[in-house]
C-alpha cells in the first residue's frame, strides 16, 4: 500500500463526526399562529389592532403557543434561538419564560423528549436530545410563553435529514384569558394547559392569553372576530372586577356575535384564588366576580345555544399546594384544570382523530 493511500485513510479516519447543520425554524410548518400574517413567531400580527398599549402590543409579540413541527432521523436535536428580553418574571421559571420544550410522537402520543434551557444572555444554543436510534421521529418544538423569538434554527447530525410535514390538525381551538391562560406558572411551555388540551383532543391550540390585561376590552372581542378556529375557550372572569363584568360582558359577546353567528363560545369561571383563604378583602372581591360571572351567563345562554359556561371552570381540588403564589397554577394546578376540562370539551367539540 503507497504512502499516498495510507496518509488518505488516516486523515478520513481523523475526521470529526460530521458537523451538526442548523435549518431555519421558519422552512417548517408553525403552529399555534392567531394571525397567519404575523410576522416571525409572533402570534398575533398587532398591526392590525392600532391604538394598543404597550402592554398588550409587547405580548402580542410573544411566542405563547407557538410550535414548530418537523420530523427527523438525527440522533440528536440541536436549537439555537435568540430572545428579545431576558427573563424577568418572579413567579415563573426562565425555562417557562425563555426556553424551548420539544415533545416528540411515540405510539400516537406526544411524549416530552427535552428541554433548550435559556441563558443569561438573549441568546441561547442548546442540545435538546441525544443518543436517539436514529429513525425518524415527528418533532413538536413549543416555543417560550413569556418572550419575543427574533430568530430560531433546529440543529441535526451533518448525515441526518429534516422534513417539514403538514399539519396533522383538522381542528383549531382558541383560549383567550389571562395570565393562568397565557400559562403563568407552567414549569414549561408544554405544560400550559391550553397546549395539553391541544395535545390531548388533537388539535391546534391557539394560546391568546394576555397576562392582567384581559378584561373583556373590545379589542379581545374584535381579537376573536379575527382569529379562525372551531372554537373560543375564554377565562373572561379572571382580571375584571365584578363591575366590569357586568357592564362589559353583553357588550362583548354582542360584538363578537355580530361577525361569528355560531362558533362556540365557551367561557370558563375563574379559580377560587388561594389568596383568599385567610385575605377577607381577596376573598370577598373574589366571590362578587364569580357571582357576576354567574348571573351575566345565565342571560346571555337563555338566547345563544352556542354559548356555554363551565362552573367551576378551572378548579385546582381540595388541596391547597396548587399554586405558586395563590393565584398561579403550578404543574399540579394545570392538572386539576385540565382533568375538569377535557372531557368537558370533547363533548362539546368532538375529535375528528
Amino acid at each position: 500500500m503507497s504512502k499516498f493511500i495510507i496518509l488518505c485513510l488516516l486523515f478520513i479516519a481523523w475526521q470529526p463526526v460530521a458537523a451538526t447543520r442548523y435549518f431555519d425554524a421558519t422552512e417548517f410548518t408553525i403552529l399555534g399562529k392567531a394571525s397567519a400574517e404575523s410576522p416571525g413567531f409572533s402570534r398575533i400580527d398587532i398591526s392590525r389592532f392600532p391604538k394598543q398599549g404597550n402592554t398588550v402590543t409587547k405580548y402580542a409579540g410573544f411566542s405563547t403557543g407557538i410550535a414548530v413541527l418537523f420530523e427527523t432521523d438525527s440522533p440528536y436535536i440541536k436549537a439555537r434561538w435568540r430572545n428579545r428580553y431576558l427573563s424577568e418574571g418572579l413567579n415563573t421559571t426562565p425555562l417557562m419564560q425563555s426556553g424551548l420544550d420539544l415533545y416528540i410522537e411515540r405510539d400516537g402520543e406526544w411524549v416530552h423528549a427535552g428541554v433548550g434551557l435559556p441563558t443569561d444572555s438573549l441568546f441561547a444554543e442548546r442540545t435538546l436530545v441525544e443518543k436517539m436510534d436514529g429513525c425518524i421521529h415527528t418533532c413538536l418544538l413549543y416555543l417560550p410563553l413569556w418572550n419575543e423569538i427574533e430568530e430560531l434554527s433546529i440543529g441535526i447530525s451533518g448525515s441526518a435529514h429534516i422534513n417539514a410535514i403538514e399539519s396533522p390538525y383538522k381542528k383549531k381551538i382558541a383560549f383567550m384569558g389571562s395570565s393562568i391562560t397565557h400559562g403563568a406558572s407552567a414549569s414549561r411551555a408544554g405544560l400550559a394547559f391550553p397546549a395539553r388540551i391541544g395535545r390531548a383532543m388533537h388539535a391546534e391550540a391557539l394560546n391568546l392569553g394576555f397576562a392582567g390585561v384581559c378584561k373583556l376590552d373590545d379589542f379581545y372581542a374584535d381579537l376573536i372576530i379575527c382569529t379562525e378556529a372551531d372554537a373560543f375557550v375564554i377565562d373572561a372572569f379572571s382580571n375584571p372586577s365584578a363591575e366590569q363584568i357586568r357592564k362589559r360582558l353583553p357588550h362583548f359577546i354582542n360584538k363578537i356575535r355580530k361577525k361569528k353567528k355560531d362558533v362556540p363560545l365557551i367561557f370558563l369561571q375563574t379559580l377560587e384564588r388561594e389568596t383568599g383563604n385567610f385575605n377577607l378583602t381577596k376573598r370577598n372581591e373574589e366571590k362578587w366576580k364569580r357571582i357576576a360571572a354567574e348571573e351575566g351567563m345565565k342571560q346571555v345562554m337563555k338566547k345563544d345555544p352556542n354559548i356555554y359556561f363551565i362552573n367551576p371552570g378551572m378548579p385546582l381540588g381540595e388541596t391547597h399546594d396548587r399554586t405558586v403564589d395563590g393565584v398561579h397554577p403550578n404543574d399540579a394546578g394545570f392538572e386539576s384544570i385540565v382533568s375538569n376540562l377535557l372531557p368537558i370539551l370533547i363533548s362539546i367539540i368532538p375529535s375528528e382523530r
